[in-house]
């Protein structure tokens, strides 16, 4: 078995001339606070909490060998939890509102989005009317704010 980073290479390893704590003999999930831990790891109390900190931190330093932007992290959550769809919605959402302004924005009722099409729904026949006339710059200029074509086309009801 290998060391513990350098600090006590038998920090991790069962000895029999101590007493052993009640953990003692229990392996350490992947998914524990010390890190990605092999199952032949055996916490038996010989190790001290700086010594697992140690371990863990030289780990995660292996793992991670340039820093991440916070982008690329929230981006990684999002995916790991599946709420890109829910997430893109509501940028969509939000940046909508940004560049239809505030005097569209009181005639406008709900704003939702599915399968690429933003759905406007609007209080007065005329602002509706006008609106849709110039949904294609609408779109393009909700795409440009974007960055990417996330939005097909907008649909004013």
């Amino acid at each position: 078995m290998s060391g513990c980073g350098g600090v006590r290479p038998d920090c991790f390893a069962m000895r029999s001339d101590t007493p052993q704590p009640f953990y003692a003999g229990l392996k350490i999930s992947p998914l524990s606070p010390f890190g990605d831990l092999s199952d032949e790891t055996i916490l038996d109390g010989s190790c001290t909490p700086q010594d697992r900190l140690h371990r863990f931190a030289s780990q995660v330093m292996r793992r991670r060998r340039s820093p991440q932007s916070l982008a690329s992290v929230l981006k990684d959550v999002v995916s790991s939890y599946r709420f890109e769809d829910k997430f893109y919605q509501g940028r969509i959402v939000a940046t909508w509102q940004d560049i239809a302004g505030e005097r569209i924005g009181r005639e406008v009722e709900k704003t939702w989005v599915k399968d690429k099409k933003l759905f406007v729904r609007i209080k007065s026949p005329v602002w509706r009317q006008e609106l849709h006339l110039n949904r294609d710059s609408w779109c393009r200029r909700l795409n440009e704010e974007l960055g990417e074509d996330c939005v097909k086309t907008i649909v004013f009801r």
